[in-house]
């Protein structure tokens, strides 16, 4: 420590020597005036100039102690990749946003209710089966941002860590970076969740009301056919 102390003084005399010998001021003792005789140097100078120096050697320290940096950071690059990867997990028969869920409403949900020879049974269970497979995968969906519940607490305490050890204004200038980049990650996963549990609800009470109404019209069908008149079999005889 004392060499390096050193090294700075002597660097702090090479980079402000004239700052330095304008406080040195040689005094003649007796009244001389030149230096035919051996000089001295004044106490009060002598003070100044150290002070000086020593003034020097704090404003260097504090400069290399600020330009500290973290050798690398700490960054959530884990949360890009969920994304990803819950948009690419599908299955059949559902209705995703993000995708053609648009389309597969309509085919889904028709407007056209009535189908014949008993048909609408086989559409209900398509319809059901739809609905279900929606929600089984964004049930999937919240389980894997889920799952990353315990790495986010690791990083997030790393980052706390981060603070408490920074030296310097650099340091704690990084991990601020740090934190302010952990939070926009985690909104972009919260936002991940709302989006995720609107589309469960909107299925959910599409489906429904849907229900609903093929219902209605399946009974509609039937009360408009009632009136028909009823044709019975009509039996050949051939004689047997």
């Amino acid at each position: 420590m004392k060499r390096i102390f050193l090294a700075l003084a002597l660097g702090a005399l090479l980079l402000f020597p004239d700052a330095v010998h304008a406080q040195i001021v040689p005094f003649y003792p007796n009244g001389a005036t030149g230096p035919s005789e051996i000089p001295v140097v004044d106490d009060d100078v002598g003070n100044n100039t150290w002070k000086t120096l020593a003034q020097v050697i704090l404003q260097l320290k504090d400069m290399l102690t600020n330009s500290k940096r973290w050798s690398e950071g700490t960054w959530n690059s884990r949360t890009g990749q969920l994304l990803n990867e819950i948009a690419r997990y599908k299955t059949a028969n559902e209705i995703l946003y993000g995708s053609d869920g648009s389309t597969v409403w309509g085919e889904t949900y028709a407007l056209d209710h009535t189908w014949d020879n008993g048909s609408w049974i086989e559409h209900e269970l398509e319809r059901d089966s739809a609905a279900l497979n929606t929600q089984r995968t964004l049930l999937h969906h919240l389980e894997m941002m889920h799952q990353e519940d315990e790495v986010d607490e690791e990083r997030i305490q790393e980052l706390q860590a981060r603070v408490d050890d920074s030296v310097g204004r650099n340091q704690i200038e990084q991990a601020n970076a740090m934190i302010q980049a952990e939070t926009l990650q985690q909104i972009r996963k919260e936002r991940q969740a709302t989006v995720t549990l609107a589309n469960a609800v909107t299925v959910a009470a599409g489906h429904q009301i849907n229900e609903k109404a093929a219902e209605r019209a399946q009974e509609r069908e039937f009360l408009s056919n009632f009136h028909r008149k009823v044709e019975f079999p009509v039996f050949t005889d051939r004689g047997l």
